[in-house]
């Protein structure tokens, strides 16, 4: 699941930078934390942002992705 993420996410930076969003390089960033079991709370502390801004991040990977779970 976590190459299919990240082949996802490339996918999307490859269309080009008009497409990029600041959140994106963020969104990467939780993606492959999560891939190393990091809980919501633990990518938190690790990225030094909210818990909500975690589950923002988490629910937006989610959605880009078609996925109705983590």
């Amino acid at each position: 699941m976590a190459s299919k993420l990240l082949t996802e996410f490339q996918k999307v930076s490859n269309r080009g930078s008009e497409m990029m969003h600041y959140r994106v390089p963020r969104e990467l960033e939780v993606l492959k934390l999560v891939a190393q079991g990091m809980s919501n709370r633990q990518i938190a502390q690790e990225l030094s942002i909210s818990e909500n801004t975690a589950n923002n991040h988490m629910r937006n990977i989610i959605e880009k992705l078609h996925r109705g779970t983590r």
